[in-house]
């Protein structure tokens, strides 16, 4: 895998382990409200707007998202933190 390749998975994994990856996958009914949300990857709307809405994530201060930046273990623990108390 390449490293793009598995943070985009690293990104969807708790959604995918949800199973709301076919409702993620669909087009054009997402309202994402990140200030840098045309930075999203093409399909990875959904699994940014559910996880955000699920409480999964909150973004920065600043209102956005770094959708192209690394996803650090520091991420990935406080999304599965906010998914174990959920």
């Amino acid at each position: 895998y390449s490293s793009a390749a598995s943070d985009v998975y690293k990104r969807q994994f708790i959604i995918r382990a949800l199973g709301y990856q076919n409702i993620a996958e669909l087009p054009d009914i997402f309202d994402c409200k990140f200030a840098d949300k045309d930075l999203i990857s093409p399909g990875m709307e959904g699994y940014v707007a559910l996880s955000r809405g699920f409480g999964l994530i909150g973004g920065n201060p600043d209102n956005t998202f770094n959708p192209q930046g690394e996803l650090t273990r520091a991420d990935a623990a406080i999304m599965i933190y906010n998914f174990m108390t959920k």
